[in-house]
């Protein structure tokens, strides 16, 4: 590739990631007036036509990874793994 290629593919995909967050809003938005329909009807499952949806409170256990690493640092330290990876990036 040369030069202006590069530029091409990188002002194309700079396009298509500003088109991505803005589908994202929609799409966020349209979620958000549904989990309100369902807030003021008070369900958690909705049937309509051929489509189900739910909009449920989950209870989920979190490990606090900075507290243990801090009171427990020899044995954070034998458990702790590291990985390498290229992170793609357009500044």
């Amino acid at each position: 590739m040369n030069e202006k290629q590069i530029i091409k593919s990188i002002e194309k995909i700079k396009k298509m990631e500003k088109s991505i967050k803005e589908d994202k809003k929609t799409l966020d938005g349209l979620k958000d007036v549904l989990k309100k329909e369902m807030d003021i009807k008070k369900v958690e499952t909705l049937e309509v036509g051929d489509y189900k949806i739910s909009y449920k409170e989950i209870n989920r256990e979190n490990f606090d990874k900075k507290r243990f690493q801090k009171e427990n640092p020899k044995r954070y330290s034998r458990y702790v793994s590291f990985s390498n990876f290229k992170r793609f990036a357009i500044y």
